[in-house]
């Protein structure tokens, strides 16, 4: 009885993470010139109903095997779900720095829009609070996806895992060139492939790694040592 009550718990979290997440979205394409800090607090209450829904439902169970199918889903489903918050925050028909002269529409230059960034900083034209965003946003926001990966295939060798995460970036950049909602910059990629490799690394520092695991309810001693370079 105990363990179906906590399944039901475990349903009941995942039915409102599910209502945070479609309001996020509902949010974005009503409003598709919205300040990413609007619908972000509900994507992130998203994240804790449903982490909190699935421990909960896992502790119904015994069977590590059954454990691990419900984790596998989990971090997939995290991972779908984390890469429409990127597209919504990244895909924005009138971006704030459209307006700033030093900005193209599209760059191929490696390090050429952070060194503009940095002239203009030093010539006032753009303040901090902007560099910290268009920085150092884009290695915050995807470090989450390395760690995501790093825990969703963690015995699959970093290189496809690098190439998971390029094709995501890319995605991205790609559609914001041909759509008109953002700017192509490889900038960018750079930077999120940056913010990626943070995530991976996270996942290579035990302390880190097993309290990624104690999250999830995952008892994997059989893991450590099992990821691949």
């Amino acid at each position: 009885m105990k363990t179906e009550i906590k399944r039901g718990i475990g349903i009941l979290f995942w039915i409102i993470s599910l209502i945070f997440l479609l309001y996020s979205i509902y949010l974005k394409i009503l409003h598709p010139f919205l300040d990413y800090r609007t619908f972000t607090p509900f994507m992130a209450l998203y994240m804790i109903c449903i982490l909190a829904g699935h421990r909960i439902y896992v502790s119904g169970y015994t069977d590590i095997e059954i454990k691990e199918k419900y984790i596998k889903n989990l971090l997939t489903i995290l991972f779908i779900c984390y890469a429409i918050f990127l597209i919504c925050i990244q895909l924005n028909p009138e971006p704030f720095y459209m307006e700033l002269s030093f900005i193209n529409k599209t760059n191929f230059i490696p390090f050429h829009q952070i060194i503009a960034y940095i002239f203009a900083l030093s010539g006032s034209k753009i303040n901090t609070s902007t560099i910290l965003q268009n920085i150092f946003g884009m290695i915050l926001i995807y470090i989450p996806v390395g760690a995501i990966l790093s825990y969703a295939l963690y015995n699959v060798a970093k290189k496809r895992l690098f190439l998971v995460c390029l094709t995501l970036i890319l995605l991205i950049e790609i559609v914001q060139l041909f759509t008109s909602t953002g700017v192509f910059d490889i900038d960018d990629i750079i930077l999120g492939l940056i913010g990626c490799s943070l995530g991976f690394y996270i996942f290579k520092i035990k302390p880190l790694r097993q309290l990624g695991f104690l999250i999830l309810g995952a008892q994997y001693p059989h893991l450590e040592g099992a990821e691949k370079e």
